[in-house]
């Protein structure tokens, strides 16, 4: 009896259990875009998915400080997503103009431009390793005030220049500038 309840659990487990896809993100300054439709996704839920349904999560690793954006690109505007690293939240996009028909962008550029209609976030991260997720916190609406739970969206890593560099740059430069004006001064 205890073999049969083991294997009944390992199914009911094997029901329920979500594949997920992991996309490695590069501080390169791209924007890696995301679905969310609670229709479409695998589990029925409003975390990121990819194309197949799957959930989403993006894992990089930092060696210099870099800034995670985030922006929501969907038609309907009053989308708004919280951000995880692994478990722990990171944040909240900034809200969007709620309700309202906007022509839908795949110019992720534009959309993150334009704060007035689009929710966007900009979040500093340390160096170390991550583990980005996230999931739709605040929908928007349709004509009858019943929530869309669906959109897209995209995040993008630009590494940040260390102070030290510019410094070190800025240095160097002046000894430079020191030494060719003392030249042409003896």
């Amino acid at each position: 009896m205890p073999h049969k309840l083991a294997c009944l659990a390992a199914a009911c487990a094997a029901l329920f259990t979500v594949a997920t896809h992991a996309a490695p993100l590069a501080a390169d300054g791209q924007w890696n875009a995301f679905d969310v439709d609670d229709f479409s996704a695998i589990d029925h839920g409003l975390k990121w998915i990819d194309l197949d349904g799957n959930a989403l999560h993006f894992t990089f690793t930092i060696p210099t400080t870099s800034v995670l954006r985030v922006v929501d690109a969907g038609a309907y505007s009053g989308d708004r997503f919280e951000l995880f690293n692994g478990a722990k939240s990171l944040g909240v996009t900034s809200p969007g103009a709620a309700g309202g028909v906007i022509d839908p962008l795949t110019d992720f550029d534009a959309a993150f431009a334009d704060h007035a209609h689009f929710s966007y976030a900009e979040i500093v991260l340390t160096p170390g390793n991550y583990d980005l997720s996230g999931e739709l916190s605040v929908s928007a609406l349709d004509e009858f005030g019943a929530p869309l739970n669906a959109t897209v969206g995209a995040v993008s890593l630009v590494a940040v220049p260390a102070p030290a560099s510019s410094l070190l740059f800025a240095t160097a430069g002046g000894l430079l500038g020191f030494v060719a004006r003392r030249r042409r001064n003896v």
